[in-house]
């Protein structure tokens, strides 16, 4: 990467973006110039690419935003549509997901404190036979301990919630599509659900993870988070509630307005834990824990591609332990733009290359930085206006 790169890592992406692929098939961008032999050649790569990968023309249909039958029509050459533009976006796609698996990747999981904790609170809940809630920041590593966790728990039942599945109906389903409850017809009804998940869970002992279990937090509505609870008092299994903070100020502002139902909700958890707790200032002087350890980044990133400099991995560290800056989710993004930034001839990732990428990312830090310039220039505007 020259100095120019370094200093301005935006304009070394837009080169970048700008040069065509080492592996494009196809040298130019017209379509109407595709060739049958340039056809053939990028039909025999796809080929190739779904045999190795084991993935189907499904897939690469979906990708590109076609039909599966069109994928073999083309491939098969015998498509009676406009084929040349298939086949350089099918060309296109191919370089991309090259691009993609060349990127480097982090550990698939590391036992960090953070998940060490994650656990303890499931064991808490499995021996109580009750609800534990976790809960921190974006971006710590949550979801990836919470599968470790079910990974652990022969029988445990990991679901995550979604904004627009945030109802009974949608939420009871989907724990039954994780159970594989089997609806018997396409059009089940709620209680049909609710009744099957029943009679599997009742004295079972298993564990149920609700993955961002703050999405159910609807303002003024708190029937879903009723029904994991009803869920509960009907079977007795241990749940494990995790999500961001939002969940904790939620109940806290309910209870406070004298809503009964999330007051019965609060009581019914009975462990909750903090996943920054251990960061923060304890009775004296002296600094909490970090949530990250050295050892840590280096499991999690010790096998990229580029080896970690002493100085990156001092870099990293700090990004994330630094509150509100993504955790290792924004550690991983770094990195993989620091290694796209660096090149092919480097052999190593710099605290230098990491700070050019990191400056491109949209941490929350940089995001309220950018509303506060807003909101700073709108002020200038109305100013002028007046004057």
């Amino acid at each position: 990467m020259t100095d120019r790169a370094m200093q301005n890592p935006m304009d070394h992406l837009m080169e970048e973006a700008r040069i065509m692929g080492e592996s494009r098939t196809i040298r130019h961008d017209n379509p109407v110039a595709v060739t049958k032999d340039e056809a053939k050649l990028v039909t025999q790569r796809l080929a190739e690419y779904v045999k190795h990968n084991g993935v189907s023309n499904n897939y690469v249909a979906k990708a590109l935003g076609i039909s599966a039958t069109t994928v073999s029509q083309v491939m098969n050459m015998c498509y009676q549509g406009n084929w040349r533009q298939i086949i350089l976006d099918m060309d296109r796609w191919l370089e991309d997901e090259i691009k993609r698996e060349a990127s480097p990747k982090a550990t698939n999981f590391v036992w960090t404190a953070i998940a060490r904790e994650v656990m303890g609170v499931a064991e808490v809940a499995m021996h109580l036979g009750g609800i534990g809630l976790c809960y921190g920041e974006a971006g710590i590593g949550k979801t990836m301990a919470l599968q470790a966790v079910a990974a652990e728990k022969p029988g445990a039942i990991f679901v995550s919630c979604e904004t627009i599945g945030a109802t009974p109906p949608a939420l009871v389903e989907a724990i039954g599509r994780a159970m594989r409850l089997s609806p018997g017809t396409r059009y089940a009804s709620s209680r049909y659900w609710f009744d099957g998940i029943k009679r599997m869970l009742d004295d079972s002992g298993r564990l149920l993870i609700v993955d961002q279990i703050h999405k159910l937090c609807l303002g003024t509505e708190d029937r879903a988070l009723y029904t994991l609870c009803d869920l509960q008092d009907a079977t007795g299994i241990p749940m494990l509630w995790c999500g961001t903070i939002d969940l904790v100020s939620y109940l806290e502002r309910g209870e406070g307005k004298g809503r009964e139902t999330l007051a019965q909700i609060r009581s019914r958890i009975a462990i909750a834990r903090d996943l920054h707790q251990r960061t923060r200032r304890g009775g004296g002087d002296g600094l909490g824990e970090p949530l990250f350890t050295i050892e840590d980044i280096r499991k999690v990133y010790g096998s990229n591609k580029l080896r970690l400099a002493r100085d990156a991995e001092r870099f990293l560290l700090g990004l994330a332990n630094l509150p509100g800056s993504g955790g290792l989710r924004t550690c991983t993004n770094a990195v993989r733009l620091a290694t796209k930034l660096a090149g092919k001839d480097a052999t190593a990732l710099t605290a230098e290359l990491l700070h050019g990428a990191r400056s491109l990312l949209a941490t929350r830090r940089v995001m309220e930085r950018t509303q506060d310039q807003i909101e700073t220039e709108q002020a200038a505007m109305q100013l002028s206006k007046v004057g």
